[in-house]
């Protein structure tokens, strides 16, 4: 794939593929600066029958990199199991791509295999929705 007049993608320093599966195939990339062109090739032939979608952009500028396993990922602040005493538990995560904010979690048990789990920004970015809540 060519991009031409990609100036502002110069920095560009990630991306994959998706197959149908999702399963990430990591591409090259090359910035032309006399053409100003992006290319970005696959090192394995792509079958268009199976292909889904193409994931690019700059770390630089917090882009997510979805090209990344951390970018599906979160881990406990500080690193602490909370304490399951009781039907409910609260705790915070971080991203372990480092580029989304942090998130509450509140885990309940309702009833026997029934478990409720409600998240939400710890500050959360202008312009982002709350995210939906199942009801108990």
């Amino acid at each position: 794939m060519i991009i031409v007049n990609a100036e502002d993608l110069a920095e560009t320093d990630f991306a994959c593929y998706f197959n149908t599966h999702l399963q990430i195939t990591n591409m090259t990339i090359n910035y032309n600066a006399t053409d100003k062109t992006l290319t970005i090739s696959s090192p394995e032939p792509i079958y268009y029958y199976t292909f889904r979608q193409i994931m690019f952009g700059d770390t630089s500028r917090k882009e997510l990199n979805l090209c990344s396993p951390n970018s599906y990922t979160y881990k406990l602040k500080g690193g602490v199991l909370p304490r399951l005493r009781y039907s409910y538990v609260n705790f915070t995560a971080s991203h372990n791509g480092g580029s989304l904010p942090d998130i509450n979690v509140t885990m309940n048990i309702i009833d026997s295999n029934v478990v409720n789990i409600k998240w939400n920004y710890v500050n959360r970015p202008f312009g982002w929705f709350k995210p939906f809540e199942v009801p108990e």
